[in-house]
């Protein structure tokens, strides 16, 4: 009975040393039970990335983010680039231009936003990307929006020759204590090309509710853009104090010279805005401009920065444009569903709406209104299902292509098996888990002694284990 416990705790032993142990490794890949585990999965491809805004210099993007494992998880890191043709090949992905710096990419589903800048003004641009996790493995190409920045803003500034006005003008002795302006004053900008005039009854205050002492007029520096058309044909002015209000308004004059404006612009709808550096934008004064006098009036109640524009006399009307049709697959089985995408781009100077109308054989399938700012685009997309084999023909808004439904299940085309090369396949493409292999050869090895052992003694009437 000894010699039996004796031979099996031996045998366990023999085995426990040559048995393989697990190991486990974070990240690309790592080893699970003597096998290396790769990971080979990569994110899924953007199939919404659209342009959402522009200026004169920039394109800003918006998107879903994808996962590190095709929808799921976090991927590690956005390719993005543009060019002025379509990026929907490899090789215009390889020759557009790498965009630096891009956003590190949040959770699967987040909506992304990025603004792609140092851009050429007036100009159409194709944005696409691409996204990697941390082996990396990089996700197919997403589609590719049309951008076009705008036209850079024209700032037409000048001043009279010799011209040398402070720009600041004292009330001292021209208001009362109630803050009532007690005798008629027009105090100027330092061009002397802005007059504000202050009627005799007029209150004028500061922000705190007491008498204004002071009117000052200045140039600003760094002139905020426009909006969009517009021409600024005089120069930007910050009036102070700040907060300074008028009752009744007071009386705006801007002096124009026309020989420094725009020949595509109507002299008699120049305007005097106003601009709220509150939110960033400009707002037209109701102004009156005269020709003869080559002056624009407005009244005013309080103090702002203020500029004079003048406005191109036609604006191209929303034009819609489509292309980048894609269906897919474009082979299915029936009661399967197929998703028809296509890109749409409004080219034209104002603001607008569409109506994107799917077509299957010339009959309407489904309609989406779709509206976009000028120079921006958005990828639409329709998901039908047929029940009928056959061919199916496609067209939206003058974007034509098919896709074709089988009876039976759609044959998977499997990628040629690659054939070894002359002289079998060499050693190195194969690893080989060395501790697997010697603890099967040896460990087989001790079980089939044990056995041979055992039947030569029970022949002989011995009795071991």
């Amino acid at each position: 009975m000894n010699k039996t416990r004796l031979s099996c705790t031996i045998l366990l032993l023999l085995l426990a040393w040559f048995m393989p142990t697990a190991a486990y490794a974070d990240g690309g890949g790592g080893v699970e039970g003597g096998f290396t585990v790769v990971d080979d999965t990569p994110p899924a491809a953007v199939t919404d990335l659209a342009v959402i805004s522009r200026s004169d210099t920039s394109l800003t993007l918006t998107w879903t983010a994808p996962g590190d494992d095709g929808l799921s998880g976090t991927a590690s890191q956005y390719d993005i680039r543009y060019s002025t043709s379509a990026i929907d090949t490899e090789a215009a992905w390889e020759a557009a231009t790498v965009v630096s710096a891009p956003p590190t990419p949040q959770a699967a589903a987040s909506v992304e936003t990025f603004t792609v800048t140092g851009l050429s003004s007036g100009t159409r641009y194709y944005l696409a990307l691409k996204t990697a996790d941390g082996v990396p493995n990089w996700s197919g190409l997403s589609d590719s929006p049309l951008g076009i920045t705008s036209e850079p803003a024209i700032v037409i500034s000048y001043a009279p020759e010799g011209s040398d006005f402070a720009g600041q003008t004292s009330l001292w002795d021209k208001i009362n204590r109630r803050g009532v302006i007690t005798q008629s004053v027009a105090p100027e900008s330092f061009d002397g090309l802005l007059t504000l005039k202050l009627n005799k009854g007029t209150t004028a205050l500061t922000r705190y509710g007491t008498p204004l002492s002071w009117i000052g007029m200045y140039e600003v520096g760094g002139t905020p853009s426009p909006p969009r058309t517009a021409y600024i044909v005089s120069l930007m002015y910050d009036l102070r104090p700040c907060g300074a209000t008028f009752d009744p308004p007071a009386t705006l004059t801007c002096t124009y010279d026309p020989g420094h404006l725009p020949e595509d612009f109507d002299e008699e709808e120049l305007v005097i805005a106003s601009y709220d550096e509150g939110i960033g934008e400009w707002a037209n004064l109701d102004c009156v401009v005269d020709t003869e006098a080559k002056t624009i009036t407005a009244k005013i109640s309080h103090f702002s920065p203020l500029a004079a524009f003048a406005y191109k006399v036609t604006l191209s009307p929303a034009i819609f444009e489509y292309s980048a049709l894609d269906i897919s697959p474009s082979r299915i089985s029936i009661g399967e569903a197929v998703t028809i995408r296509l890109l749409a781009a409004n080219t034209g100077d104002e603001t607008g709406s569409s109506v994107v109308t799917l077509k299957m054989d010339g009959k309407v399938e489904a309609t989406e209104n779709v509206t976009l700012a000028a120079g921006t685009s958005k990828p639409i997309s329709f998901t039908t299902i047929r029940n009928t084999p056959g061919t199916y023909f496609v067209a939206v808004n003058g974007v034509t292509g098919s896709f074709t439904v089988e009876e039976g299940p759609v044959p998977t085309t499997l990628p040629p098996a690659e054939m070894p090369p002359a002289g079998g396949i060499p050693s190195a493409a194969i690893p080989i888990n060395w501790p697997v292999l010697w603890g099967v050869v040896i460990g087989g090895g001790v079980v089939i002694l044990a056995l041979v052992i055992r039947s030569l003694v029970k022949r002989r009437g011995l009795e071991i284990f």
